[in-house]
């Protein structure tokens, strides 16, 4: 039996996340025939490049040389507490909104993966949720979900 290793596991989460993206993105809609091609279209092409990532990982784990440790329980749990973080995120967007949603997905993921501070982290959730809503809202002009607070879609 192939041991288990953080390549595989993050690659496996990789396709899970893709596969997700993708489901969602055939219930948005999308045709490839017109010039609005629908909403679900961008989703799906991510969705399955995240797939077809996720594959590509799994099966060139351990390919290259390095020197390959186990996974202590510690470092599975903190895997674990990432994908939970996503799957929370993509629950809450729908009612928080994208942008407070984003926010603290953001901050809790750059303090967890290793921000000395808390002011570090809130300036990067801040910068990063603003950029994105600015290129995907008002650069390619798609809807972002606004959920209970309408003031989010003024970007």
């Amino acid at each position: 039996m192939k041991q288990l290793t953080g390549e595989r596991i993050l690659g496996a989460a990789t396709v899970l996340v893709g596969a997700g993206a993708m489901a969602h993105a055939v219930t948005l809609g999308f045709r490839l025939n017109d010039e609005d091609m629908g909403v679900g279209l961008f989703p799906l092409i991510v969705g399955g490049c995240l797939v077809l990532c996720g594959v590509y990982q799994i099966l060139s784990a351990g390919r290259v040389a390095q020197s390959h440790q186990s996974l202590d329980a510690g470092q599975v749990w903190k895997l674990f507490q990432v994908f939970a973080g996503l799957v929370v995120y993509a629950i809450l967007i729908e009612f928080l909104g994208y942008m407070i949603a984003t926010f603290v997905f953001v901050a809790y993921l750059t303090k967890f993966l290793g921000a000395k501070s808390w002011g570090k982290a809130i300036l990067t959730a801040v910068v990063t949720a603003v950029v994105f809503a600015l290129v995907f809202q008002t650069w390619m002009q798609m809807p972002l979900p606004a959920g209970l607070f309408e003031f989010q879609e003024v970007l």
